[in-house]
């Protein structure tokens, strides 16, 4: 674990840093005024909420990840190949979490979000079982993200269906 700082710091960097980026090349004025047309869930909350919570899930998830490679690396006990199908699955559901706001804001297509996102799920809920196995702190700093995206399958299905 000496090596957990510079790798959770790095981990932070670019989970924070992608999401970023994604926000900034996915959404624009047109998808906002879009946006603002639809019919929302009556527990959608304030646009800004999603910025902070989505800054706060993305240092959880960069957190998590630095857990899962710093003590898949310091075990010589679990099975490599698991390990290194952890890891896959990991950066798979990032980029499907990250796909979901050009499929929603720049392509303008809940549906295809929706699709998305329930993939995103299910993903997210195995890197958690797959998570048990070798890093509990990391599968505890997911919590919140699985719940947060559940929340958000919600503001999705909502919007496909009243849209």
């Amino acid at each position: 674990m000496k090596k957990f700082l510079p790798i959770s710091i790095l981990s932070i960097a670019i989970f924070v840093g992608l999401g970023f980026f994604n926000a900034r090349t996915s959404n624009n004025e047109a998808g906002y005024l879009w946006y603002d047309t639809l019919q929302k869930a009556p527990l959608t909350p304030p646009n800004f909420v999603f910025g902070i919570a989505w800054s706060v899930l993305y240092v959880l998830i960069g957190l998590s990840f630095a857990f899962m490679l710093c003590n898949g690396i310091d075990q010589n006990l679990i099975d490599k190949k698991y390990f290194k199908l952890s890891l896959i699955l990991f950066i798979i559901q990032f980029i499907v979490n990250l796909l979901w706001s050009y499929l929603f804001w720049t392509f303008r297509n809940p549906l295809f979000a929706l699709i998305d996102i329930v993939i995103l799920d299910i993903l997210v809920l195995i890197t958690i079982i797959m998570l048990s196995k070798f890093s509990k702190f990391a599968l505890i700093l997911l919590i919140p993200y699985m719940l947060w995206i559940l929340f958000a399958t919600y503001l999705n299905f909502y919007t496909v269906l009243y849209n």
